[in-house]
């Protein structure tokens, strides 16, 4: 869409993204074998709205320099008071932007706010919904969170006649953040830099003999219980869960590829644990063990 400096953009110019979006959204829900937005899910959905915005405080703190990792108060240069007073200066930069951003689309005027706002809103609205809540859901929504506090306090404070300061809270709520992890900023970076160990993932050996294994094993349509879910249907084009539930494992999964070393993901279980409950060992290397869950929660695959 090409529109001209000074230009009014029309009705359908606004719309476009939004009909592309909502093709999209209705596309991937059609493809994936799961929603989007998991809002009939236990603990997911508005319900989960408050209690997901009280818990993500901390790990915000955490990710724009304000608190250390762990049961730490948030803090600036020692000071828990400058700590609290740049948080809020966050927020209350992030509520103007995304404020200023509604009416200007409304006014169908043209800014670089709106698409960064919107994102910012999308994103936010799929981690708030979904049942479950992780530190790293936010990591997106954290820099654009940043962008829009910094322009919203501009926006404020020049409003409000006080144009220098709004340069100056601007500049300090990233600066303050920033200069109080230096020293740590450059160990991590020397250690990074001399980090020698290559960390396995899904193409380590031992994995790819897994997932070998899951395919001449298994049939299309089982399910496979796994620590990493996305990982295992990725590599096999099987169906793939995970989770640390024994009472899930056992009712919904067909057959369980267990890692001998402990995941918090995974079901606890020891090999004779897993003989006791029926479990058949069908193949194994030294990092994995491939089980069939027994009957009758699966059916025999015929030969």
């Amino acid at each position: 869409m090409m529109v001209r400096s000074g230009d009014r953009p029309s009705r359908r110019d606004i719309a476009r993204p939004w009909y592309w979006l909502l093709g999209l959204t209705i596309g991937i829900h059609l493809v994936l074998p799961a929603p989007i937005l998991a809002t009939s899910a236990p603990g997911g959905g508005l319900s989960a709205l408050r209690h997901h915005i009280i818990w993500y405080r901390e790990p915000f703190a955490e990710l724009v320099g304000l608190k250390e990792i762990g049961d730490q108060p948030i803090r600036a240069l020692g000071s828990n008071l400058l700590g609290d007073i740049i948080f809020w200066l966050i927020i209350i930069g992030l509520v103007v932007a995304l404020a200023v951003a509604a009416v200007e689309f409304l006014r169908r005027e043209i800014s670089t706010r709106i698409p960064i706002a919107t994102a910012f809103t999308g994103i936010s609205m799929l981690v708030l919904l979904a049942p479950y809540h992780y530190q790293r859901y936010i990591y997106t929504s954290t820099i654009l969170g940043l962008i829009l506090a910094v322009d919203g306090l501009r926006t404020l404070l020049k409003v409000l006649k006080w144009p220098r300061l709004g340069l100056i809270a601007a500049g300090c709520i990233i600066a303050i953040p920033a200069a109080q992890h230096t020293v740590t900023t450059k160990q991590s970076l020397g250690y990074h830099i001399s980090y020698s160990y290559t960390l396995w993932g899904p193409e380590s050996p031992v994995a790819l003999e897994l997932f070998e294994a899951v395919v001449d094993n298994t049939d299309e349509r089982d399910v496979i219980v796994y620590n990493q879910a996305r990982t295992m249907n990725l590599y096999t084009r099987r169906r793939a869960i995970q989770g640390n539930n024994l009472e899930m494992l056992m009712s919904r999964g067909d057959w369980f590829a267990q890692d001998r070393i402990e995941d918090y993901i995974q079901t606890p279980m020891t090999i004779d644990e897993a003989q006791a409950l029926g479990l058949r060992a069908v193949w194994s290397n030294d990092r994995f063990i491939l089980w069939r869950i027994p009957e009758p929660n699966v059916e025999e695959i015929a030969p």
